[in-house]
């Protein structure tokens, strides 16, 4: 187990789990397959990362970041449906012996995410609303 994260009121549980990375299949590097699960298991994603794993106010939504996944694109999910994929997402990365990283992914509203990312030379701030 990866991460780790509570609710707001602290009903539920949400974490990420994998399986490779540093060691997969004989080579070193940080891709594997992961998935976060809230309640139950989701999709799982062949990624470099799930970051930012985070719930609503009224813990009734959750949404995280994948880094990397296919074509090395990255993109949010929010309660389980995929977002649109960018380049890249805006992180305060804190250094390769952190176990996290602060990214800005922020519930608005309890009605859609907001996040910043970069697509080629654009940087955005995106609003993603509830599925």
């Amino acid at each position: 187990m990866e991460r780790t994260t509570f609710s707001p009121d602290g009903q539920r549980l949400a974490y990420v789990v994998s399986h490779g990375g540093h060691t997969f299949d004989g080579q070193e590097h940080s891709r594997a397959q992961r998935r976060v699960v809230v309640g139950r298991e989701g999709r799982q994603y062949d990624a470099d990362a799930l970051f930012n794993l985070t719930l609503s106010s009224d813990s009734s939504h959750f949404a995280f970041e994948v880094h990397n996944a296919d074509k090395g694109k990255s993109f949010v999910v929010l309660d389980g449906q995929e977002g649109k994929p960018y380049d890249e997402f805006l992180t305060n990365k804190m250094g390769w012996w952190e176990a996290w990283v602060q990214g800005t992914l922020r519930f608005r509203d309890d009605n859609s995410v907001t996040y910043l990312a970069r697509e080629g030379r654009k940087f955005c701030r995106v609003t993603q609303p509830l599925p």
